[in-house]
């Protein structure tokens, strides 16, 4: 009796093992064609051609921020105490600032509205040194929050690294309006001078 089922699985693992090779053999074949191996060259060369992009880059780091932003603030409301809803409302605000000016053409008017009084948002060190803070902000007792803030304080350090490695220029979001308004209102740092 034991002989049997001892046949009887081996039997079972043979066929099992049998049709995996078939598989593999019928997915390497259709990985193989010459049209799905073309399809994937021109995808990751399109994936290569986006990523040499700056600007593309920042626009995707910034929008994640935001969102990473918004989500830390959501895992604020749950606590329910008065200072996290402060907090993340804060953070609400403050996210939706940041994925706007990426995802959104603002008018010229709002621009020059907020290169007047949030003029640190026009330079790496100034991002750098506001996403450091929303980070420390949204930074709670809950593992997540450590994990959001955290990456919004990682990016804020990486953009200050970069306003004084000079090597990129500044991406199209982060590009000053044309404002003659007053001096107050101009970035206070730049290592570009």
């Amino acid at each position: 009796m034991v002989r049997d089922e001892t046949q009887e699985a081996r039997r079972s693992a043979g066929s099992f093992s049998a049709l995996l090779h078939r598989l593999s053999k019928s997915l390497l074949f259709q990985l193989s064609t010459p049209s799905h191996l073309l399809q994937q060259f021109v995808i990751m060369d399109q994936v290569k051609d986006l990523l040499s992009q700056p600007a593309f880059v920042f626009k995707c780091i910034n929008i994640v921020v935001g969102a990473a932003m918004i989500t830390g603030a959501v895992f604020q409301f749950i606590w329910h105490s008065f200072s996290s809803i402060i907090i993340g409302v804060y953070a609400v605000l403050f996210g939706a600032t940041v994925l706007g000016l990426e995802l959104y053409n603002l008018p010229s008017n709002y621009q020059a509205i907020l290169y007047r009084y949030a003029g640190f948002l026009y330079s790496f060190v100034g991002r750098g040194v506001f996403y450091i803070l929303v980070g420390v902000l949204i930074t709670g007792s809950s593992p997540f929050l450590y994990a959001f803030g955290t990456a919004v304080g990682v990016v804020g350090l990486a953009y200050i690294v970069l306003e004084f490695v000079n090597k990129f220029d500044l991406p199209p979001s982060m590009v000053p309006p044309d404002y003659e308004g007053d001096v107050e209102s101009h970035p206070v740092f730049s290592a570009g001078q």
